[in-house]
């Protein structure tokens, strides 16, 4: 658990070697598990298109899944359609990326377990129709049907689609991702709607820059900004919602789901935004901070030639070369 090895090397008599050092993240889980009273559960919603937890390739969930066993989270994949109501025991719900509908029924339950006090993270991509759009609504989240573009914060040889947005806003989820930007490969708006429910506070999360706009022709291969069809920047990625009763109600809808693929989770600050969106859902402000990172161990290999010229230089050339500024020195002193 405190290290990654590489086993390649046994094949030749050789000793495994040390990839990575975990030592960090091992003890720090740790210790959030022998001091946390209970273990938060999670559902993760399938049935929809959505990732599986399981799948170790690039467009699976596995590490996110690991992420959150870290943090001492018990995460659970659940078909809503075969419950009859989301229990009590359920912290929160995660719906990562659905590409296909949820159905009517479905959406009921999870108006009626938020109408309880429920938490939800919806991760709701670009270019599909995930049919919770009047549910968001009825919370004061509105759902762009556009795609999420920033010529001011274009990565190198990219599409301007693929974002790195590091404009936040005051909020718990974000508070300390000051200094790091978190990459969305492809990202719809997600906004408070026009006049959002009295009783209800919803709050920007991530925004592009000001040169940042929703682009509404989805087709179109090339983008450019039409004044009153498009949606003006900064745009707004994501949004919380919460609403202030016993027990309190607590919603973040994000306009994205492949950040937090196994091929992107790593990037920059996105696994300390899904992280910390999840510990505020689950009510622990108290451990949401920007995670450790895995140190790498490096290896330098030398060829016998380049060997010799380190010895000679350290033994011979560095000393003389110190030697030859000393009595210079000296000398210059006498003049």
């Amino acid at each position: 658990d405190l290290a990654d090895y590489d086993y390649a090397a046994l094949d030749f008599g050789a000793a495994p070697t040390v990839k990575s050092f975990k030592g960090e993240d091992a003890i720090t889980s740790a210790i959030v598990s022998v001091t946390q009273a209970t273990q938060p559960l999670i559902w993760i919603t399938r049935g929809h298109g959505e990732g599986a937890l399981e799948n170790e390739e690039p467009e699976g969930l596995s590490q996110l899944k690991k992420a959150f066993e870290q943090e001492n989270m018990r995460v659970e994949p659940v078909a809503l359609l075969e419950k009859p109501e989301v229990p009590q025991e359920a912290n929160a719900i995660l719906m990562p990326g659905p590409t296909r509908r949820v159905l009517d029924q479905e959406a009921a339950l999870i108006q009626s377990y938020l109408e309880r006090g429920g938490r939800v993270l919806a991760l709701l991509d670009p270019l599909t129709d995930s049919g919770l759009d009047a549910l968001l609504s009825r919370w004061g989240v509105e759902l762009g049907n556009d795609i999420v573009v920033d010529p001011a914060r274009q990565l190198p040889f990219v599409s301007a689609a693929n974002l790195f947005v590091t404009t936040y806003t005051k909020h718990p989820v974000v508070e300390h991702m000051e200094t790091l930007m978190t990459l969305f490969p492809l990202a719809r708006s997600v906004r408070p709607t026009a006049s959002p429910p009295t009783d209800l506070t919803v709050t920007r999360l991530a925004l592009t820059s000001n040169q940042g706009w929703g682009e509404t022709s989805t087709q179109e291969t090339t983008f450019a900004f039409h004044e009153g069809v498009d949606l003006k920047g900064p745009v707004s990625i994501a949004v919380a919602v919460e609403r202030a009763t016993q027990p309190p109600v607590r919603m973040v809808v994000i306009g994205d789901s492949d950040f937090v693929t196994n091929a992107q989770l790593a990037n920059a600050g996105n696994r300390d935004f899904i992280l910390a969106a999840m510990h505020w859902l689950a009510a622990q402000e108290q451990l949401i901070g920007i995670g450790p990172k895995p140190l790498e161990s490096m290896k330098l290999s030398l060829t016998a030639s380049q060997m010799s010229y380190l010895f000679w230089f350290s033994i011979a050339v560095f000393p003389a070369c110190a030697f030859a500024g000393g009595a210079i020195m000296w000398w210059l002193r006498r003049q």
